[in-house]
């Protein structure tokens, strides 16, 4: 029992990182592009979550 809960923490350090990460990267592209920033980083927003829980959902099936 305990060794899931190991596993679930470690896997939302995962996720947690990786949206970091894509948002960071995300955010970047937004500041060097012409778009509106702020409609631009909120779809950044919404594009690294979608990512994260279809990457969650992978994690599940293995």
């Amino acid at each position: 029992m305990r060794r899931n809960k190991k596993v679930s923490e470690k896997r939302e350090d995962v996720i947690r990182k990786d949206v970091e990460e894509c948002l960071i990267r995300c955010e970047q592209r937004c500041v060097n592009s012409d778009d509106d920033i702020e409609e631009c980083i909120k779809s950044c927003r919404e594009k690294c979550m979608e990512r994260a829980m279809k990457r969650d959902m992978l994690m599940d099936s293995y």
